[in-house]
């Protein structure tokens, strides 16, 4: 969770200004997502029960790597989700200007990251609470997890929405197609790891047929 989470925010910093596009960040910013997007759902995500397909895989051998098991694979291609998502947030808000919207400037890029960053993240936490969909996965055993998750991404959202409160972080108001945006961006990553999650778990479940296949075929052979 929080590789993924920590990842996608060093890559979008040095992605940003390696293009010269500005800082997309500020420090007070990156502490607001790692203290309240991150820690404070992190904490209570710690006591979510294990999964319940964990006995039924192949055992982890001794020199197998931490990022074995395709775990390096599912990491690298979420956190390029965030980083993607991230810097088209900042792109648009600071370059390109909407109808309905405000004025582009830097400042409204940062805004416009900071929310995108920071709602990816928390709904992150549902995608890895386990291998199986979100849509499959019940919430009611961690109902806890669910207002935490709610009460962060509402309090992102109040410190944009009152202007004099969003001003002490460097947070500006956004216009009805900036926060359209923000939203659709911000759903991109969980659709793109529902899709991964579907793939291996169609993977695995062929596998595992074919495992049983061959045990009953080598049964009935003894």
């Amino acid at each position: 969770f929080l590789l993924v989470c920590n990842l996608s925010e060093v890559v979008i910093m040095l992605a940003a200004q390696l293009m010269g596009w500005g800082i997309p960040l500020t420090p007070v910013m990156l502490l607001l997502i790692n203290v309240l997007g991150d820690g404070v759902p992190g904490l209570r995500l710690a006591q979510e029960e294990s999964d319940e397909r964990i006995m039924g895989r192949k055992p982890i051998g001794r020199q197998e790597s931490f990022f074995g098991g395709g775990i390096l694979r599912v990491i690298s291609i979420q956190a390029l989700a965030f980083t993607v998502v991230g810097l088209i947030a900042y792109y648009n808000g600071a370059f390109i200007h909407f109808n309905s919207g405000v004025a582009p400037s830097q400042e409204l890029g940062a805004t416009m990251t900071f929310l995108v960053v920071s709602f990816t993240s928390i709904l992150h936490i549902f995608t890895v609470r386990s291998r199986i969909s979100i849509f499959k996965r019940t919430i009611r055993d961690n109902m806890l997890l669910l207002y935490i998750a709610l009460a962060m991404i509402g309090l992102f959202a109040v410190m944009v929405l009152i202007e004099p409160l969003g001003a002490i972080f460097g947070l500006v108001p956004l216009g009805l197609s900036d926060w359209v945006l923000v939203v659709g961006l911000s759903i991109i990553p969980t659709i793109v790891a529902e899709l991964v999650k579907a793939w291996d778990n169609r993977n695995e479940h062929q596998q595992f047929s074919r495992r049983l296949v061959h045990h009953v075929c080598s049964g009935e052979s003894d």
